[in-house]
C-alpha cells in the first residue's frame, strides 16, 4: 500500500523499472510513510506478475502471498537490535543476511534486502555493507531507508541510487488523517506541532506538554524546578524535552519577526501578548543553538533532571522585562 500523496513518487520509481540499481537509498523525514512505500516496492520486485502499466504487485501470485504472510524466503529485513542500548544495527545482523544472499534465490527471482533505518548501522556494520555494495551478489537489490541520510557513510550513499520521499501538504495530510479511527480535535495540534508530518506518536504526553507551556509562558524559578522534577519522574528520555524547547524558542523568534507561529499555533495571541517584547532575539538564538548542541548529547549519563534544569534556568535568565 502506498499513501495518496505518494502516487507521483511511485510513477517516478517505475519509469526506471527496467534499469534497477543494486542499491536504493530512500530518504525523507521520519513519519512521511517511507516504510509503507518501500515495502510496496519490495513486494513488487518479488511479484511474479506486477500489474502492467503501474507495476504494483498483483497480490495474487505465490510470491505475493508469501510476502503478505511475512514468510517470503527471498526477502530479508534488517532492523536495529532490540537488545542494544543505543538501538543500533550491529555487524552480526548484516553478516547473517549477507551470507544468505550469496546463494541462489529460493523462488528464482530477485533477492531483496531492506535495511531500515539505515543510519542506525554502527561503523562495523556500515563497513561490512560497503564491501558488499562494491561487489554485490547477483540478482540482489538492497533497499536502504533513512530518516537522516547525512548520518550514513558518504561511500555508502555514493553507491546507491537516491530517491527522496516528500511530505504531503496540509490538505492531503488532513484528508488522510480524517479517515483514521483515532482522528480527533487533537489531530490538528499534532499535525502542526510535527511540522505537517502525518504519522506521529499517539502516546504523546499531552498533559506534561501543557504543563511545559504554562511554565514557559510565565517562567518562575520554582515552577521551572518543579517541571524538571515532574518530567524526570514521568519520562526517562530527553527526546521530548529538547524537541519542545526548540519549537518553543523557534515560535517566539517567529513571532518577534512578524511571522505566524509554526508549531504552537493555538497560542499565537497569547505569545504575542506576553512574550513578544520580553526577550532579546539574539539571546533566543543563542539559547536555540545551545539546545541543538545539547540535544546531540542527549544520551549523556548526566542526570536528566539536571539537564532540564540547566536549560530552563537559562531560559529564565533571558527575560528583559
Amino acid at each position: 500500500m502506498i499513501y495518496p500523496w505518494q502516487k507521483d513518487s511511485w510513477q517516478r520509481l517505475f519509469h526506471g523499472w527496467e534499469s534497477k540499481p543494486n542499491a536504493w537509498l530512500f530518504y525523507g523525514r521520519q513519519g512521511v510513510g517511507k516504510a509503507a512505500f518501500v515495502m510496496e516496492y519490495a513486494k513488487a520486485l518479488l511479484c511474479e506478475q506486477p500489474l502492467e502499466g503501474s507495476y504494483f504487485p498483483c497480490l495474487q501470485c505465490h510470491s505475493c502471498h508469501l510476502f503478505s504472510q511475512g514468510s517470503h524466503p527471498d526477502f530479508y529485513q534488517i532492523s536495529p537490535d532490540e537488545d542494544s542500548e543505543l538501538n543500533l544495527i550491529k555487524i552480526e545482523s548484516i553478516r547473517e543476511v549477507l551470507a544468505k544472499v550469496q546463494t541462489s534465490s529460493h523462488l528464482g527471482g530477485w533477492k531483496v534486502v531492506l535495511i531500515m533505518p539505515a543510519e542506525k548501522m554502527n561503523m562495523q556494520a556500515s563497513n561490512a555493507l560497503l564491501k558488499v555494495l562494491e561487489e554485490p551478489p547477483s540478482k540482489t537489490i538492497f533497499l536502504l531507508v533513512s530518516h537522516s541520510k547525512d548520518k550514513l557513510l558518504s561511500t555508502i550513499v555514493s553507491r546507491c541510487r537516491q530517491f527522496a520521499l516528500s511530505m504531503p501538504n496540509e490538505k492531503e495530510a488532513l484528508e488522510y488523517l480524517s479517515t483514521q479511527p483515532n482522528f480527533d480535535e487533537n489531530t490538528y495540534f499534532h499535525l502542526a506541532f510535527n511540522s505537517g508530518v502525518p504519522f506521529f506518536s499517539h502516546n504523546f504526553p499531552l498533559e506534561l506538554y501543557q504543563e511545559f507551556l504554562k511554565v514557559m509562558l510565565e517562567p518562575r524559578l520554582l515552577s521551572c524546578l518543579d517541571f524538571a522534577q515532574h518530567y524526570d519522574s514521568e519520562i526517562k528520555t530527553l527526546d521530548y524535552f529538547f524537541d519542545w524547547v526548540y519549537k518553543w524558542l523557534a515560535d517566539i523568534i517567529l513571532s518577534q519577526q512578524g511571522y505566524g507561529l509554526k508549531f504552537n499555533r493555538t497560542l499565537s495571541s497569547c505569545i504575542e501578548k506576553k512574550l513578544k517584547n520580553k526577550y532579546n532575539t539574539r539571546d533566543l538564538f543563542a539559547l536555540l543553538t545551545l539546545v541543538k548542541q545539547q540535544a546531540r548529547h542527549k544520551n549523556h549519563p548526566l542526570n536528566t533532571k539536571l539537564q532540564i534544569e540547566n536549560i530552563m534556568l537559562e531560559y529564565l535568565s533571558l527575560s528583559i522585562g
